[in-house]
């Protein structure tokens, strides 16, 4: 799955609107990492989006001090974007929420990973082999 399709996945998730293989593929240990920099994207993306709309209210109350826009296509382009801002702050933050409860649940496998680990290390009674040297290195970083 290109990146593109893995922020399209997240964006349906964080909205309810994925399919069940396409959560099963999100929630896979191996796929947290990729899952975490799609919702930092689709955050970064809303935002974005956000900054360029609210520059175009801007540009219109330029627009209407130099005399280039009247009163009433200033009122539209405002009206239009004080309804279009409050969704998209709703799923911005959304976004960033379901960021948050990821990258959380990402680090509780990790601490679950290391104290596992670090059980393993205490109980071992032999040389350690290759194996477990790399695995209790990982420990000591």
């Amino acid at each position: 799955m290109s990146f593109i399709d893995v922020v399209t996945v997240a964006k349906r998730e964080a909205k309810g609107d994925a399919t069940q293989d396409e959560i099963e593929w999100l929630t896979r240990s191996e796929n947290r990492e990729i899952w975490a920099r799609a919702l930092r994207s689709a955050v970064h993306e809303a935002q974005e989006q956000i900054e360029i709309r609210r520059e175009g209210v801007e540009r219109a109350r330029v627009e209407v001090a130099a005399g280039l826009l009247d009163q009433r296509g200033y009122r539209a382009i405002a009206d239009e974007y004080d309804a279009w801002i409050k969704k998209a702050q709703r799923y911005r933050l959304g976004l960033e929420q379901r960021l948050a409860e990821v990258v959380s649940q990402t680090q509780a496998e990790i601490d679950r990973l290391r104290v596992a680990i670090e059980a393993h290390r205490a109980s071992s009674t032999s040389t350690p082999s290759d194996a477990d040297s790399r695995l209790w290195s990982i420990l000591d970083k």
